[in-house]
């Protein structure tokens, strides 16, 4: 074993990145980091290695700009269209890889309505009424259900 803070320079990390130029140039970002070892007999672990923030997280199989492209066209078109737009863009990754990268994804933040309509009509005359609110976000009014008196 190499002494602390020695850098092995056989580790080489290599991860998919984005298409450049359209679907004809793939990228693949082959980084030369350090390995590191601790001579601490308490330490739990034994080897570091350097850490590439903006770049990729740790123990990450893609670069950050490729999840954030792939994250995008999950929100955008859900699983399986989204992996055929990606599969045609040169960005392979299955439904369930985009699903996942979905779910991992931070909500939007909530946000404060800023007017709010209220509608009611009958959906059959004189037995069923309900109701609308609508607030100025562009998402789907809620119905409420009423009966007549």
């Amino acid at each position: 074993m190499p002494p602390a803070g020695q850098a092995d320079p056989q580790l080489v990390r290599a991860r998919p990145g984005r298409p450049a130029l359209g679907r004809e140039h793939a990228v693949a970002v082959h980084l030369r980091v350090r390995k590191l070892f601790c001579d601490n007999a308490r330490c739990k672990r034994r080897i570091f290695t350097e850490r590439l923030p903006g770049v990729a997280a740790p123990w990450a199989r893609k670069t950050a700009r490729l999840s954030e492209r792939l994250t995008a066209i999950g929100v955008a078109l859900g699983g399986a269209a989204g992996a055929r737009l990606g599969h045609s863009m040169s960005l392979a990754a299955s439904r369930n890889t985009l699903l996942r990268l979905v779910r991992r994804a931070p909500l939007p933040p909530d946000t404060t309505p800023t007017t709010l309509g209220v509608d009611d009509w009958a959906l059959r005359k004189r037995h069923t009424y309900t109701g609308a609110m609508r607030c100025g976000m562009p998402q789907m009014p809620e119905c409420l259900p009423r009966t007549a008196r």
